[in-house]
């Protein structure tokens, strides 16, 4: 049994081995708050064996991303997060390709750094991994992290990330997920995989870059939320303007509203019906037994504990709302409008800002002179003819 832990270890110790630490999800399990802290802080230093811990991100043409070049594209997309390409981007790189990429992972831990790749998506592609034997080819050597939760708040999550987008109805979209929700298969089927020397489980702490910095043993940068769940009020108009949020992977329009959009905190609507709780809780039952014994002792006591991975009464006294598409309230509009409208505002205080620091940046000699070289290179004269500033 390859067990987990982090709140028994001493400190500064690492429970992970291996010269790669593979971050697989779960998916709504943390990683975006994880994948975001690691792209602007690729650098983690020194663990407890005194080697380097490394962020780096393997892209879908095939080149890897290290240090600045990480940092710099999450600045730029609307997620705020960098993360490595999926199974079946791997799988299609050519023999060239991959000696090229196994030179640059070779290049990246030169310094005897310990590498972390990242996909939540991940989690459910260890079949890829295995028949394709990508971590072999790409001299991996990894011990891969798993972070679950209930799983009955997983579905709920999971629902308002992909499930209300697909055009199912709520009974439908969790009968399609009775087999990706038994966590413990999840973990067994990556122990199969060729290149992983471990598998650790850990239940989703409340600061999971905290909890992973502790897994490696080195210093954690800080926690911050990202993906934040958006309120009913915003996710209600969702569903009724189904323009704004067409498809399941349609998401930018969430990572632009909870940054610039001052939101309440209120999580989700919880629309978990009594009877399908049961089921869910039930169907997992069994394998939540099995994935009891992958955890720490600390662990173990936590899981046995927390009655959302146990008692459908207990979970069904939350007060449920319809998943269902529901009319519009007033008071709800009239309060997404205030604090839209003051966004706007912020945001456009902001953009005149910067539109005035570079013009006072383009009125400058060194821009001057720039721009009447970018001139004459572009028409082969002096540039005279280069239209004013402004």
């Amino acid at each position: 049994m390859s067990t987990a832990s982090g709140a028994g270890l001493p400190a500064g110790a690492s429970a992970l081995a291996g010269n790669t630490v593979l971050h697989v999800g779960m998916s709504k399990c943390g990683s975006s708050a994880l994948q975001a802290v690691l792209s602007f802080n690729p650098e983690l230093g020194r663990g407890a064996s005194a080697a380097p811990v490394r962020y780096v991100v393997l892209q879908k043409n095939g080149a890897l991303a290290t240090g600045e070049r990480i940092t710099a594209y999450a600045q730029r997309v609307p997620s705020g997060y960098a993360l490595s390409a999926r199974a079946s981007d791997m799988a299609k790189m050519g023999l060239a390709r991959v000696a090229l990429l196994r030179r640059e992972l070779a290049s990246a831990r030169r310094d005897g750094a310990r590498l972390i790749l990242s996909n939540e998506g991940w989690a459910h592609e260890h079949e890829e991994f295995r028949t394709g034997r990508l971590l072999e080819r790409l001299d991996l050597d990894c011990s891969v992290l798993i972070y679950v939760r209930p799983q009955v708040e997983w579905c709920n999550a999971a629902w308002w990330q992909w499930g209300a987008w697909t055009g199912l109805d709520l009974p439908a979209w969790i009968e399609i997920q009775r087999e990706r929700i038994q966590w413990n298969r999840v973990v067994d089927a990556w122990r199969s995989v060729p290149g992983v020397r471990e598998v650790q489980v850990r239940l989703l702490p409340p600061a999971i870059v905290t909890d992973f910095c502790e897994m490696l043993g080195v210093a954690s940068p800080g926690n911050v939320i990202v993906n934040r769940s958006l309120p009913s009020a915003v996710l209600r108009l969702f569903q009724r303007q189904r323009s704004l949020r067409p498809g399941p992977h349609d998401s930018g329009i969430e990572f632009a509203i909870a940054r610039h959009i001052e939101l309440p905190n209120a999580g989700t609507p919880w629309v978990m019906p009594a009877d399908m709780i049961e089921e869910v809780i039930d169907t997992c039952r069994e394998g939540n037994r099995q994935l009891l014994e992958q955890l720490d002792p600390v662990q173990q006591e936590q899981m046995r504990a927390n009655p959302a991975w146990w008692d459908a009464a207990h979970v069904a006294e939350r007060p449920r709302l319809p998943w269902q598409v529901q009319p519009p309230s007033a008071q709800d509009a009239e309060d997404l409008a205030v604090r839209t409208l003051g966004a706007l505002q912020r945001l456009d205080e902001r953009c005149r800002t910067l539109e005035h620091e570079l013009l006072c940046e383009r009125s400058r000699p060194w821009w001057q002179r720039w721009l009447g070289l970018a001139a004459r290179d572009a028409t082969g004269q002096d540039g005279s003819d280069a239209p004013p500033l402004g």
